[in-house]
């Protein structure tokens, strides 16, 4: 007799461990879209608040642009 009840327990509990798994699978999905999230606001606030390298980048990359535009076409017609 003690094996039904304990394969009816079991049977029981069926539904609600899976249900629980799932749950389980899902809280873990949501918890890395929000650190992905995190990371990018951290990212972004840093580049706004001046924390970050990025912007001294930019500005070489703008003078590197200005300098192959304007300096070197000049530098070419008075060589030649």
């Amino acid at each position: 007799m003690g094996g039904f009840w304990n394969d009816f327990a079991d049977g029981f509990q069926k539904p609600f461990k899976w249900g629980y798994e799932k749950l389980k699978k899902a809280d873990k999905v949501v918890d890395k879209s929000l650190d992905g999230a995190r990371s990018i606001a951290e990212g972004i606030s840093n580049i706004l608040s001046g924390n970050s390298n990025i912007l001294l980048y930019l500005g070489l990359g703008i003078v590197a642009v200005g300098t192959a535009f304007v300096v070197i076409p000049k530098l070419v017609d008075k060589v030649i």
